[in-house]
């Protein structure tokens, strides 16, 4: 928890119709596992598509809550004060974790707060393999323009409705992820083969401009805010276009992703937000699918290391 940018021996990608694994959510202050922190962990084993067992807990940070984390999630300072604090779980979460493979959606982002917790105060390194439900969704309804929980989950008519809790948010990856792995089964969908590597030609280079379905980030709109640990912002711009999606200067209700680049993170935590974070808290309160990620996460989410 010393270096904003790190190398995590995180496990990998699992392109299989798994049929035991553990489905978990967090909460967390904010989203950088750097300065923020958990404080909701609940995770659901599942086998042969079915609850077997939970754990769940609230954990009080060290530091009081942005009214805007209570805003989104209802969790409050006062339901915090009596938790235990995160030393005192994170050897039971890694135990429960054990060596099961994790689902989550866009599960880099609460690997990467679970990764550090547990190398920080345990010393250990969770290398579980995983299966991500935002690159699943991707593969299997390329035709979407969103693939945020909230759209995913109603668009398959879950049972339950994520609602920015842990339990909820776990249960409706869980559920959707079931039923595609339903709809791969009925309708005879080679699921590996979704997630094979394919040979690029010059048409496909030209399909990709066009957004057919096939690229990763297919018309989505990402907004940069702050300065880049990694690369300069015009490369990140190219890294989103080339991967099917748009960049736009300013956020609205068009705009699917703003990245907030590592370097300037800190800083809008001590000295205030942006105006483009602002926007775009506000409206994510409002019900806009709008994701707010790390320089760190928009790498994992594609697959950049």
């Amino acid at each position: 928890m010393d270096s904003i940018s790190r190398s995590r021996n995180k496990g990998v990608f699992i392109s299989e119709l798994v049929n035991d694994y553990i489905v978990f959510d967090l909460e967390t202050t904010g989203l950088s596992p750097d300065f923020d922190e958990i404080i909701e962990f609940s995770g659901f084993h599942i086998n042969d598509g079915k609850v077997v067992d939970q754990y769940s807990t609230l954990i009080k940070p060290l530091n009081r809550l942005d009214p805007f984390i209570t805003e989104l999630t209802g969790i409050t300072n006062e339901m915090l004060e009596n938790q235990p604090s995160l030393s005192d779980v994170i050897g039971v979460i890694c135990d429960y974790l054990g060596d099961s493979i994790l689902l989550g959606h866009n599960i880099h982002f609460d690997l990467n707060f679970l990764y550090d917790a547990a190398e920080y105060f345990l010393h250990k390194e969770i290398t579980n393999d995983f299966v991500d439900l935002l690159r699943v969704s991707r593969k299997m309804h390329p035709e979407w323009k969103s693939h945020t929980l909230s759209i995913i989950a109603n668009n398959l008519s879950t049972n339950v409705q994520p609602t920015h809790r842990a339990g909820n948010d776990a249960l409706a990856t869980y559920q959707s992820f079931e039923i595609y792995k339903q709809a791969a089964l009925e309708n005879g969908i080679d699921y590996e083969a979704l997630f094979s590597p394919k040979s690029i030609t010059a048409n496909d280079i030209v399909s990709r401009q066009l957004c057919n379905g096939n690229a990763l980030l297919c018309d989505e709109e990402f907004v940069f805010t702050g300065k880049l640990d990694k690369m300069e912002r015009v490369e990140a711009w190219q890294l989103v276009v080339d991967s099917g999606g748009k960049i736009a200067d300013g956020v609205t209700k068009k705009t699917n992703y703003l990245v907030l680049g590592n370097l300037d993170y800190t800083t809008q935590i001590k000295n205030g937000k942006s105006n483009k974070l602002k926007k775009a808290e506000e409206l994510i309160l409002k019900g806009q699918d709008l994701k707010i990620l790390t320089e760190d996460v928009f790498y994992d989410l594609l697959h950049i290391k």
